[in-house]
Formats: structure tokens, sequence, C-alpha cells
């Protein structure tokens, strides 16, 4: 339910509108599963083996980290969604690919070092780094836009609804 309102408050260039959005999804939604992820660290190695059985009780630690990689992303849900209605297609798509290989190139030297715990690490840090990141070039391009977006041209409106303004 957030995206159709967000979509809205921008689309009029109501940030501020959009702020409080975002901060009340957030608070009441991202941050509540986030620590929920968080507080069922300690299930994590019991769940396993109930699950699984206890000869996959090494699974545990990769498990956990990737919990807590989990726990950041519900943390910053709403972050893909400013991407969309900000109009920052290309650059979410960017950030992304930036993510994914370096997240790929760390794979090798933490996977040698620590193995299955290690890839789980260098997938948590990639993910906390290039949120981190995206958050950072949101915070950025929204300072830049004190504008609401100009109307559509009637070309544009016409092309739209089919009928001239």
């Amino acid at each position: 339910m957030l995206y159709p309102r967000l979509a809205s408050a921008e689309a009029v260039g109501d940030r501020p509108r959009a702020d409080l959005l975002v901060r009340r999804a957030v608070l009441r939604l991202c941050l509540p599963l986030a620590l929920l992820s968080l507080v069922s660290l300690p299930a994590v190695s019991p769940v396993i083996g109930l699950v699984a059985g206890r000869e996959y009780g090494p699974a545990a630690a990769p498990t956990a980290v990737l919990v807590v990689g989990v726990a950041l992303s519900l943390l910053t849900l709403p972050v893909r969604s400013l991407f969309l209605v900000r109009n920052q297609v290309t650059a979410m798509f960017w950030f992304t690919t930036a993510v994914s290989i370096v997240c790929l190139v760390a794979y090798w030297p933490l996977g040698a070092a620590a193995g299955a715990t290690g890839i789980a690490w260098a997938r948590t840090g990639t993910v906390l780094i290039g949120t981190a990141a995206m958050v950072g070039y949101l915070r950025r391009t929204g300072r830049n836009r004190s504008q609401p977006p100009s109307p559509p041209t009637q070309a544009a409106s016409t092309a739209l609804t089919g009928e001239p303004k």
C-alpha cells in the first residue's frame, strides 16, 4: 500500500508527505519486521537441527549472518519504491549491478577464508553498503529537487487521454 500513496505524493511534488509516508512505513512495518528477524537469531540453530537434522548444524552460522542481512533488507524496504516513484530506475539498475559485482568479487576471498559464513558475510556486507549508497543517492538527489514536477504538455496529455485539453 505504500507505493500508490508514495507515487501520488511524488507526482504532485509533495515531498514532505512522501517523507512522512516513508517514515511511517519504516516505523510501523519495516523496523518491527527487522527487529523480529534479529530476535529470531537464537532460534536459527535449533530450527535447522529440527528441520534438516543435526548433520546440518554447521549451516547455523552462515544462516544467522544471512538473517542479519534480511533484517537490513526489511529495514530499508521503501528504498526501491522511492527509486521507482522518483523515476530513478536507471540509477537503481546501476546500484544493483554494482552491488552484485562487488558481492561476487567478495565471495572469493571471504569464501576462501571463512567458507559459507564468509560468503554470507559478503552478501550481508554488500547489502548494507549498497543500501547505504542508495539511500545517500536518494537524499542527495532529493535535496536538488525543490520544484514540483512540471504539468504534462498538451501533446503528452492528448497522447495519454486521447482528448485535447
